[in-house]
């Protein structure tokens, strides 16, 4: 089964989750695992809504990354509050396949320049019809 995936992100340096995602899917049951990101925008409901309208198919699954405020509190609460914004911000816009909110409880995303600053889609070899 091939899964195809959009991974909605809080800046351009955390499409380096992809390859995390892909692995993760492919070790519960994927043959493959196809992903773009999008990290356009501010406001979180504008960013799902804008990444899912810029494809020709749906994808799969949702993947949505969000940071600790001010990039310090990690806290339960901040925790909950990021993961009730991911859901608001999904459901907003009726996506109807699964979703899935990323909370980085520790800094552990790796930096990785994506080269192109301008680029809002970073293309893993997926069919959902993105730039």
């Amino acid at each position: 089964m091939i899964v195809r995936f959009l991974l909605i992100c809080e800046e351009a340096s955390d499409g380096v989750l992809v390859h995390h995602i892909q692995r993760f899917l492919i070790q519960h049951g994927a043959t493959k695992a196809e992903g773009i990101t999008f990290h356009s925008g501010t406001a979180l409901t504008n960013k799902v809504r804008e990444g899912l309208e810029g494809l020709s198919v749906l994808p799969d699954l949702l993947f949505v990354h969000r940071d600790a405020d001010h990039r310090r509190n990690t806290s339960v609460a901040s925790a909950e509050k990021r993961y009730a914004e991911i859901k608001d911000a999904v459901q907003s816009v009726n996506y109807g396949n699964p979703y899935v909110g990323i909370f980085p409880v520790y800094m552990t995303e790796a930096k990785e320049n994506l080269g192109n600053g301008e680029r809002m889609y970073h293309n893993e070899g997926s069919n959902l019809g993105a730039p």
